[in-house]
């Protein structure tokens, strides 16, 4: 699991436009589909490895995001919780902890 945040959300939209097939009909969809997508910054892993957190299965990165590249952009879908942070770490470090669904109401 790769701890991110999202900046935004947004929606494809996709209608087929209308064929002929083979036996001479014309198809027409009238039906639009609709995918829903959010644009994930990645946070870069620590400069440092530190175990202490992964007992309490917290995560330790760096306060800082990877690069924009196509890996943030993914289906809704995909994303896992909604996760607690706290800052204030050495080195400009973060701690991550995840939040059980209930508490969030999903």
């Amino acid at each position: 699991m790769r701890i991110g945040e999202v900046q935004y959300y947004f929606s494809h939209q996709l209608q087929m436009k209308k064929s002929i097939l083979p036996n001479g009909r014309v198809f027409m969809p009238n039906a639009f589909d609709e995918h829903l997508f959010a644009f994930v910054r990645w946070y870069n892993p620590p400069l440092h490895p530190f175990q202490g957190f992964e007992c309490l299965g917290a995560a330790y990165y760096h306060n800082s995001f990877r690069p924009a590249d196509s890996d943030c952009i993914l289906p809704v879908s995909r994303i896992f919780t909604c996760v607690a942070m706290k800052q204030g770490y050495p080195d400009n470090h973060v701690v991550f902890l995840p939040l059980p669904r209930k508490t969030i109401g999903l």
